[in-house]
């Protein structure tokens, strides 16, 4: 008789109760881009939108990166996982004389978490 692991049966790990752990080291990703908007304006978009979002901290990590996190208010804590997430913003085209015209592209990563609750009102502002 052969042993069932949620490796070996894909069913197995859908029904399983930890099935979300399995994957841990898969970092989920979200690309938006925006075009013919200057990047004070993008950085600024995303902070209002943090600051806009209750129960979310930030943190700036470079002048193109941010960090946030979200704690939801409601429910026992014992079975809340906040959700960890970074922001990136990158210059795509355009050329460095045109950065006020180009092509950025804003990266969310989720670190930890669902991104459920917190990335529509984030993305509602860019």
């Amino acid at each position: 008789m052969s042993s069932l692991t949620p490796e070996s049966s894909p069913e197995l790990a859908k029904k399983s109760w930890f099935g979300n752990f399995i994957n841990l080291d898969k970092e989920e990703q979200i690309f938006v881009v925006i075009k013919d908007k200057p990047l004070s304006s993008i950085k600024a978009d995303i902070v209002h939108a943090f600051l806009s979002i209750p129960s979310l901290s930030h943190s700036v990590i470079s002048q193109t990166s941010f960090r946030a996190e979200y704690k939801s208010s409601g429910g026992p804590s014992v079975f809340q996982k906040p959700v960890k997430f970074q922001v990136d913003i990158s210059y795509s085209e355009g050329g460095e004389a045109h950065k006020d015209s180009g092509i950025y592209s804003v990266t969310f990563t989720l670190i930890s978490g669902r991104y459920l609750e917190v990335l529509p009102p984030t993305l509602s502002h860019l």
